[in-house]
């Protein structure tokens, strides 16, 4: 893959801010790392939409990293790890010790919005700090009707005085289904009550899921085993060990 780096994104008078400001229904962004790269808006007024990766998607991102970046909006802003709204396909991806900073920011260690028709599997966030945020998500702040999230983990996140819920803000109807997070964690798994149809799974610190018993790794694979023709067009990746037996794409 490639990888960027060091790079200042977005400008004053740009609403839409990313490295890429629209993904089209036929693109695809793969293999793509971004590492120590900032956003920061601290003057202007304009209400911002933003993404390390992509403002919107429509298409498909694969296999990309985004590491080490920091995303900060004083004023009014939008904001995801990967892209702000995402309304295509996300699939294989790791954000991981991104700052979110601002006190009138809403933000998603993924994405802030899941919309209707968008679909994010087999992704994870660990490490990030959500600093003074409004509200905040550890994957997503909403998941829209329509909208799917699926096999997903996040790992020591820092609530930083934000609302953050380990998952999700909220969920305003979509589906949630096998995602993970730390049980000693002391956050919720969606900040704001929401009801969800699919199935929320806590860890321990030795990162074995509580309700069955088997390490989050088996579990991240068993589950890829069990769906992966359903997703015939999009290779989804195995998990492997990283540090400290977390799970990494």
């Amino acid at each position: 893959g490639y990888t960027i780096s060091g790079l200042q994104i977005g400008l004053d008078n740009t609403t839409y801010n990313g490295i890429f400001t629209y993904v089209q229904a036929n693109g695809r962004i793969e293999n793509l790392n971004v590492e120590n790269c900032t956003y920061v808006n601290t003057t202007s007024n304009q209400t911002k939409f933003i993404g390390m990766i992509a403002a919107l998607n429509h298409g498909t991102i694969v296999g990309c990293n985004v590491k080490s970046c920091r995303i900060e909006d004083r004023k009014s802003g939008y904001a995801g790890g990967i892209v702000c709204n995402n309304l295509g396909y996300i699939f294989n991806c790791l954000v991981d010790n991104v700052q979110f900073i601002g006190n009138a920011m809403y933000s998603g260690g993924l994405c802030y919005g899941n919309e209707r028709d968008g679909e994010i599997v087999n992704c994870s966030v660990a490490q990030c700090h959500f600093i003074e945020n409004a509200k905040s998500g550890g994957l997503c702040y909403n998941v829209a009707g329509g909208s799917n999230l699926l096999n997903c983990y996040v790992y020591s996140l820092d609530a930083g005085n934000s609302a953050l819920g380990a998952l999700l803000y909220q969920n305003r109807g979509g589906l949630i289904d096998y995602c993970y997070y730390q049980e000693d964690s002391n956050l919720k798994a969606m900040y704001s009550n929401s009801y969800n149809e699919g199935k929320i799974y806590t860890y321990d610190s030795n990162f074995t899921v509580i309700d069955t018993g088997e390490s989050l790794l088996d579990a991240l694979n068993a589950w890829i085993e069990d769906n992966q023709e359903k997703h015939p067009d999009y290779p989804l990746w195995r998990w492997q060990a990283g540090d400290g037996n977390i799970p990494f794409v």
